[in-house]
């Protein structure tokens, strides 16, 4: 099972070296249905009975949340177009999370480790057990340094 690609708008310059794919062209192709919900306003039906604990692991644990907040505790953005910056950064390190999870072995191991579930919850649940919150703070703080931009 592979986690949904979403839609994101693209920076203006942008480093390829290889030709676009279909899934780059085409990011929700896998996820027909989303699309009438962004254009034609579609209902999206009931609320599910667990979204504020889904919300709350997605604010805690969500890959790219953790990214962003890695990031602002080593940097602060001074302009609106530093702010977008962080957030595509942040975004792209998401996108790079669900690549990894939808590696055959990370798909077994999440399996193995949580019996039921939805596999994209799953993937939250093993950020939140593994403190991937920590891991990204220690790893943006290791890149900050060795990069050189530390202040003092």
């Amino acid at each position: 099972m592979r986690l949904p690609s979403p839609t994101l708008v693209e920076p203006k310059t942008q480093v390829r070296s290889a030709p676009a794919s279909a899934s780059d062209r085409d990011p929700c192709g896998d996820v027909p249905e989303s699309q009438g919900f962004l254009q034609e306003r579609q209902p999206l039906g009931g609320q599910p009975a667990d979204l504020l604990d889904v919300l709350a692991r997605i604010a805690i644990a969500g890959p790219a949340t953790a990214s962003l907040r890695a990031m602002l505790r080593v940097a602060t953005p001074e302009s609106l177009e530093d702010r977008l910056g962080f957030l595509a950064g942040a975004a792209r390190a998401g996108l790079g999370f669900r690549t990894l999870f939808n590696q055959p072995l990370a798909i077994s191991t999440l399996n193995q480790v949580f019996k039921s579930g939805l596999y994209w919850a799953k993937g939250l649940k093993y950020a939140q057990a593994g403190n991937l919150q920590a891991v990204m703070d220690e790893y943006v703080h290791v890149l900050n340094e060795s990069l050189g931009l530390m202040g003092g």
